[in-house]
């Protein structure tokens, strides 16, 4: 036996929300095709009764009292407003090393370059370089090379200490470095090896780039300490120089 509909046509009609709770989807189709039949409604008044069955109204959101907001109380709300601490950005290393061909870099004009004795155990190619104690330098003698360190900071903003060899015997690379480390003091320079020459070609940029931001003195210099770790030979015994004694 059928279920009656006409008395769920009827209510539907006039309130469809009361359907809500009760009416399956099998029921509704029967109800559509009596609401066209009976001829009580259109069907287009049927589809509207149907979407409110399927989907009731949703209830409006509490409003929550407060205080009236306002334009003042809506600029505070902006993140742009969090105050931030004040200072450069320390960077988080730095290394020993002379510039790669790829980099443009610029030296430090009011730090002075200091000047180390260092030790390279595979000679001037190795980018391995040690600092030597003043105590421990009679036990190298001409091993112990004389170098100026130079701060650099890279188009990026990192910070390196470059090695400078200062011999007074002439020597293409040596000499052609420090010439492009001076020419870095006020513009932008990047290098490489001409090994034909046996020199450093130096580069200049071809547009203007922005001027470098400096850390100031007491961080570059605790940047140098940390870029020391684990380089200082301050001992006869120290691995580095053990096979030569």
């Amino acid at each position: 036996m059928k279920p009656n509909n006409t008395s769920a046509v009827k209510v539907a009609s006039s309130n469809p929300a009361s359907l809500t709770s009760s009416v399956t989807p099998e029921r509704s189709e029967s109800i559509a095709a009596s609401l066209t039949h009976l001829g009580e409604t259109s069907s287009s008044t049927a589809n509207s009764i149907l979407a409110s069955l399927a989907c009731p109204a949703s209830q409006p959101d509490p409003i929550l009292p407060g205080h009236p907001l306002t334009i003042e109380s809506l600029r505070s709300l902006r993140v742009s407003n969090i105050v931030e601490n004040d200072g450069v950005p320390l960077p988080r290393v730095a290394k020993i090393c002379k510039p790669s061909k790829q980099t443009w870099f610029r030296t430090n004009p009011e730090i002075e370059w200091e000047l180390y004795l260092t030790f390279s155990p595979e000679g001037e190619t190795d980018q391995t370089i040690y600092f030597v104690s003043p105590n421990v330098a009679h036990v190298l003698g001409s091993l112990a090379t004389l170098k100026r360190l130079v701060p650099c900071i890279t188009l990026e903003g990192v910070i390196f200490f470059w090695p400078l060899s200062v011999s007074d015997r002439p020597n293409g690379y040596n000499d052609s470095a420090r010439l492009i480390a001076s020419e870095a003091v006020t513009d932008w320079r990047r290098m490489a090896s001409d090994f034909r020459a046996k020199v450093y070609q130096a580069f200049a940029p071809r547009f203007r780039k922005p001027d470098p931001v400096w850390p100031d003195a007491e961080q570059l210099q605790q940047l140098l300490l940390k870029a020391l770790e684990g380089r200082i030979i301050d001992s006869e015994a120290h691995p580095a120089i053990a096979k030569l004694l």
